[in-house]
């Protein structure tokens, strides 16, 4: 599998789904699936949750966890 990671800043999170803002929104598609990987303040792990891309903007995206 081809995997591409970018950087972003989740802006809105609940348990069904997030908001995140990313430079990278455009290289995305509506109906895509992700994981998104969000790490602990301590930095020593991560928490990865897959999610579909529910919309987008030029500088965000909100994804619907599965």
């Amino acid at each position: 599998h081809f995997k591409t990671i970018y950087r972003g800043i989740i802006k809105n999170i609940s348990l069904g789904g997030a908001r995140i803002e990313t430079g990278n929104a455009n290289q995305l598609g509506k109906g895509e699936m992700i994981t998104v990987s969000i790490p602990f303040t301590s930095g020593n792990r991560n928490i990865k949750r897959k999610g579909r891309i529910v919309w987008l903007n030029d500088n965000s995206f909100a994804i619907e966890f599965v």
